[in-house]
């Protein structure tokens, strides 16, 4: 209670004797005068007229020494007060000098952050303090820098009040203002007054002034320190977060203002850099990337460990994708089983209308060799992983890249939190997800059924700006209906195309192969033998009967894609639609055979709702 009240009361008797001696000297001395005729407030001198007067209030600095009872008072109130700031500015200044160097704001100061003895005296920036003010001494006419240290100290307290103004506008829990009489318009007032006076005591230094500020904040911006201030713009971040989200909640949906908002389930985003980059390259950073990861617990014990990793993996993650320029989020849930965490992905991520509507999973290898149980296991897994997001009503997109780890199930071995093997250090480590736009590069889109248009939207944006495909070639294929024209269907494919506005290159209908070469047919039934029986997830004969059609088109399929693409950068192919009848190993060796001996392959599936539109 001592020091607000002693502050206030300080500064009002210092604000009454100011002002009383600004009235006093206003109303008994004359502005200007020549020293010679006495002065006349009708008739002012000459040297009025082109400002040369010596003496006066505005000219003569020594006029209170001149007028008062003893003169060596005045100049001993001048040495003392200037010795009292001198000393407070001495200490203060370099240990905030200090404290901003400790923060390696700039990196280039971060030498006078080192402090001495067991006070951390930051004896650095005491010389550097020294030699500045030598240095502004030397000038030798102080009233010189007068305006802009003035300058400088308003415009510090302009940005206090508003900062002050700001935390209470953005009603943040965080800001509790102790002063009774405090009120954040007040605030507002003094930094608007701050800036005014600025502008009246000299309008080019100010001006000065605001453009050091502004370049000091841009640089700072642009270096983006790691530090963690707490600032009042975050919290009026998030009140404009929160008013955008629950105005979208509002709205209803329209297709014309559709965005693909991906959950892609990278686990820990850097360990499969190129599936990350793939769902980068599809938001690119104008919408929704969630990284999803699951993390295994079989009893409580351990549920409570991985809980607690869950929290820092996700931590050490984000700054992982902050570090790489990927503008997403990450998202880590612990759960039983895998398809129990993906579930929990599915329905839990995102906020409102801000929820994923793409997921985006690895592939998983089709190991014929590899008949284990956990083999088997997996691809149960990674099928109930595909239709569990249909069921959510999401598009489905499976990426096959040589250069990308393959989908695996988590483990259920322990994560310390303390000496881990998930550490802070682990992420500077393991690649970068770096942009590798390559020019004249080829997307082949083979649209096969009509799923809502997410086939085509997709490779159309990983040709835009900020995709790693950026300005590639669309080259768009269809496979024929039996019975149909090959020219009729070109031609309703490219007016269909022009409606939708997608920009292509190539556009080619091919005939389907519903009969492949006996020889390719023998080759994958072979292949399936070591996953015919009764264990779940294993095939039937009657299963292979039943689908010997669907069978027969995929391998067609596959066959057409490496006649065709086999030389593209990029092949974006309509998913198969997993089937409740489908065992996952016949499922995942039509996947096999469709993605066989390709560089890179996105099988891809909307769920049946239209995300293109004839109209802009």
């Amino acid at each position: 209670v001592a020091i607000p009240r002693g502050t206030l009361s300080a500064i009002l008797v210092s604000t009454i004797v100011y002002i009383s001696v600004l009235l006093i000297a206003g109303t008994t001395y004359e502005r200007d005068a020549d020293g010679i005729v006495t002065p006349d407030p009708l008739n002012p001198p000459d040297c009025y007229y082109n400002y040369t007067c010596p003496f006066g209030l505005l000219n003569y600095y020594q006029i209170v020494m001149v007028t008062s009872v003893w003169p060596p008072i005045i100049s001993i109130g001048i040495i003392a007060a200037t010795l009292c700031s001198a000393l407070a500015s001495l200490v203060s200044a370099p240990k905030i000098f200090q404290a901003i160097c400790e923060d390696n704001v700039i990196p280039a100061i971060r030498m006078f952050a080192k402090g001495y003895g067991p006070g951390n005296d930051p004896r650095r920036a005491y010389a550097l303090a020294f030699f500045v003010t030598t240095a502004v001494l030397m000038i030798g006419e102080l009233n010189y820098i007068a305006p802009v240290i003035s300058n400088f100290f308003l415009c510090s307290y302009a940005l206090v009040n508003y900062s002050c103004f700001l935390a209470s506008f953005s009603q943040s829990p965080g800001f509790r203002p102790a002063f009774r009489y405090y009120s954040h318009w007040l605030s507002l007032l003094a930094a608007v007054m701050c800036v005014a006076i600025m502008f009246v005591m000299s309008w080019p230094t100010t001006i000065l002034t605001l453009l050091f500020f502004i370049t000091v904040y841009v640089f700072i911006k642009h270096l983006k320190p790691d530090v963690n201030w707490g600032t009042s713009t975050t919290a009026t971040t998030y009140m404009h977060t929160l008013s955008g989200v629950m105005k979208l909640a509002k709205d209803e949906f329209h297709v014309k203002n559709y965005r693909p908002q991906v959950l892609v389930l990278s686990g820990v985003p850097y360990e499969r850099p190129s599936l990350v980059r793939m769902a980068y390259s599809i938001t690119r950073g104008t919408s929704l990337l969630v990284c999803g990861n699951v993390l295994i617990a079989k009893d409580t014990t351990q549920m409570n460990q991985q809980l607690a990793a869950a929290r820092r993996t996700e931590d050490m993650s984000q700054k992982n994708l902050r570090k790489q320029g990927i503008k997403g989020v990450c998202k880590a849930v612990v759960a039983r089983t895998l398809e129990e965490g993906c579930d929990m992905l599915y329905q839990a991520s995102g906020l409102g209308r801000l929820t994923p509507n793409i997921v985006l999973l690895g592939f998983i290898e089709n190991d014929v060799a590899d008949r284990s149980r956990v083999k088997l296991s997996s691809k149960n897994s990674y099928l109930k992983i595909i239709q569990q997001a249909f069921y959510n009503d999401m598009g489905v997109g499976v990426f096959r890249s040589k250069s990308s780890k393959a989908f695996r199930a988590p483990t259920d071995k322990k994560i310390r939190v303390g000496n881990s093997a998930v550490s802070d250090s682990s992420a500077t480590t393991h690649p970068i997800l770096t942009k590798t736009t390559s020019k004249g590069s080829t997307i082949d889109v083979w649209w096969l059924s009509d799923d809502g248009g997410l086939t085509l939207l997709v490779p159309y944006l990983l040709t835009q700006s900020k995709s790693y495909l950026e300005g590639a070639r669309l080259r768009v294929f269809t496979i024929a209906a039996d019975g149909a024209s090959i020219s009729s269907e070109e031609e309703r494919m490219a007016s269909l195309l022009q409606k939708f506005r997608i920009q292509y290159t190539y556009l080619h209908v091919v005939a389907a192969i519903n009969q492949p070469p006996k020889e390719t047919i023998e080759q994958f039934y072979k292949s399936l033998e070591p996953y015919i029986g009764d264990e779940e997830g294993m095939m039937s004969e009657s299963e292979l009967t039943t689908m010997e059609n669907k069978t027969a088109r995929y391998i067609g399929t596959g066959t057409l894609l490496r006649d065709y693409s086999s030389k593209a950068d990029l092949v974006v192919v309509t998913l198969p639609f997993p089937l409740k009848e489908v065992s996952s190993t016949l499922y995942t060796s039509w996947l096999e055979t469709i993605s066989r001996d390709l560089s890179n392959v996105l099988l891809i599936r909307g769920n049946h709702h239209n995300v293109l539109t004839f109209y802009s």
